[in-house]
């Protein structure tokens, strides 16, 4: 299962198995039936799945791994903000009651879960890190992946690629990270760098942040922007 935190580089992600020759992504009733007839085959879904008790008994008893993407979420939060606001000005008849939002007011609100609860500072702990505490999942970082063209580093990029087709066990093609992480595409064009935060939260959704997050960026091996 490739999973992670929404706006943590999903896609970036859910591109490694696809283009190291996996094929595509099934749907977990899919994989549930394939794992029954026990075929040799290597079959993966993709998700945005916050922690839940059901499904994690269930990747139990079907003995299968998980890869888990996480990045600062004040960076998630700020790539958040640029899709609502995409979203506002295609969908004014959906979205009416944040088009007299400022930006300021709009990130607060994200910041202290009134949009996107599962992504609130606060509850963030409890929707997305017991994933990580999981023998069978593996934590990578939007940091780790998204190379030079995103404010990473190339050399770190491809070593993360290597451990995740290692955890996985899986190695058919070789990955050419300029053809994965393209800069066309939505994780860079909708805040898909690092520290993008800073070009968006003001002075108020900073203490907001802090407010609301107490230990989070600690908890989570992030300081100063820095991801450990």
């Amino acid at each position: 299962m490739f999973n992670g935190v929404p706006k943590a580089g999903n896609h970036l992600l859910w591109q490694i198995p696809i283009m190291a020759g996996l094929g595509l992504p099934v749907s977990l009733v899919r994989y549930e039936k394939e794992m029954a007839k026990k075929r040799k085959e290597i079959y993966f879904w993709t998700d945005h799945l916050s922690w839940n008790e059901g499904i994690h008994r269930r990747i139990l008893e079907l003995g299968a791994l998980m890869v888990f993407i996480m990045r600062d979420p004040r960076d998630a939060m700020a790539s958040l903000y640029r899709s609502i606001i995409v979203r506002v000005r295609a969908e004014r008849h959906l979205l009416k009651d944040l088009q007299g939002m400022t930006r300021e007011e709009l990130i607060d609100a994200i910041i202290e879960g009134r949009i996107g609860n599962s992504m609130g500072a606060g509850v963030y702990k409890r929707f997305w890190l017991p994933w990580r505490d999981q023998k069978y999942c593996m934590i990578t970082k939007f940091e780790r992946l998204i190379g030079s063209k995103g404010g990473g580093s190339d050399s770190v990029q491809k070593r993360e690629l290597d451990a995740i087709l290692e955890w996985i066990d899986f190695k058919r093609k070789e990955i050419v990270p300029d053809k994965l992480f393209s800069t066309t595409a939505n994780t860079y064009v909708e805040g898909g760098k690092i520290g993008v935060w800073k070009k968006y939260f003001s002075e108020k959704n900073i203490e907001t942040f802090e407010r609301c997050a107490g230990n989070l960026l600690e908890d989570m091996g992030y300081t100063d922007n820095k991801e450990r």
